[in-house]
């Protein structure tokens, strides 16, 4: 059979010298405080974030007694396995997962961005991480931050050239949030038309 190499080559960093290097204490800070402002967050919260939020947290809660649930598409499949066994402590649990797949998140807007070898590469962390709304989700239980981690991870092997591996990242997007659908066509497209 053909030999794969590593399955995890698309995480690598580009080749030296293709972009300015930023110290990786300051990048771990970076995630680090934003994750941990996001994990207080969450823990302070009283309340969901919106109504979904309420029904994710349920699905999640209730499909291990329930197991039709975890294939429900309402529910979003990827979303009630991942928040199964959290979920069956309390919400605060939950969304400190949350809080870790938004963190995931940011740092793979990192990588993309030195990828592109941009000069202030940690800006892709800092302005995922800080755009208000994903900041709002990254202490939630909806779907968004999980389609997030997708995407951006399915982009990042491709820029990569990793097509398989982000091809079959893609095609996990549809578990995870409905848009999914539309993006696993247009990574078709990318395939039958990109050179």
């Amino acid at each position: 059979g053909r030999h794969l190499g590593n399955p995890l080559a698309w995480l690598d960093p580009p080749a030296a010298g293709a972009i300015t290097p930023f110290p990786r204490a300051l990048i771990a800070a970076l995630l680090i405080g934003l994750t941990a402002l996001s994990l207080l967050y969450g823990v302070l919260s009283e309340s969901f974030v919106e109504g979904d939020d309420i029904t994710h947290y349920l699905y999640a809660r209730y499909a291990p007694a329930h197991p039709r649930y975890f294939l429900d598409v309402w529910g979003r499949p990827l979303v009630t396995c991942l928040y199964a066994h959290p979920a069956q402590f309390n919400p605060e649990t939950a969304r400190a997962l949350t809080s870790l797949v938004a963190a995931l998140g940011a740092w793979l807007a990192w990588r993309t961005s030195r990828s592109l070898a941009l000069s202030l590469a940690p800006l892709g962390l800092v302005l995922t991480f800080t755009t208000p709304r994903f900041f709002q989700l990254s202490f939630s239980l909806l779907t968004e931050p999980l389609f997030a981690v997708l995407l951006t991870a399915a982009i990042l092997a491709y820029m990569r050239g990793h097509r398989l591996i982000s091809a079959a990242i893609v095609s996990l997007s549809p578990l995870a949030r409905p848009e999914g659908f539309f993006v696993g066509i247009l990574w078709g497209l990318l395939f039958l038309f990109a050179p």
